[in-house]
């Protein structure tokens, strides 16, 4: 990408919040009832404790989904930028890394449209 269109001009890393996603763990806790043909949890009616380790449990058994969940985030984080006129880019690259427990965070380069041409600057000139 970098022979074709030069060197990005924006690099971004995106951290999963997965702990915290009320969305996805009611998504999951939906998966969850389909399987076991039980009503879904409310995890806002369980313990602080409770509700932590049900959303451990939750990444632990069901990281297809938080992974799609992810995944879906990061293409709303970029459709985003798109509407921010000095953010918008012809094109972008990105990969996801995975930690030990599961959590999911994505590094990832950005060309802007209207962006300068970084591999024609002298960066030893100031008015560079």
């Amino acid at each position: 990408m970098i022979e074709q269109l030069g060197s990005p001009h924006l690099f971004f890393t995106l951290s999963a919040a997965d702990i915290q996603w009320p969305e996805l763990h009611r998504l999951i806790e939906l998966q969850r009832s389909y399987s076991t043909n039980e009503p879904p949890l409310n995890l806002d009616e369980l313990s602080e404790t409770a509700a932590y380790d049900r959303r451990i449990d939750n990444l632990t058994r069901f990281p297809h989904i938080a992974a799609s969940f992810l995944q879906s985030r990061v293409k709303a984080f970029l459709d985003s930028l798109q509407q921010i006129p000095e953010f918008k880019h012809v094109d972008h690259w990105y990969r996801f890394e995975w930690q030990h427990r599961g959590s999911g965070h994505v590094h990832g380069f950005l060309w802007l449209k209207d962006g300068p041409a970084i591999d024609e600057m002298d960066f030893n000139n100031e008015d560079h």
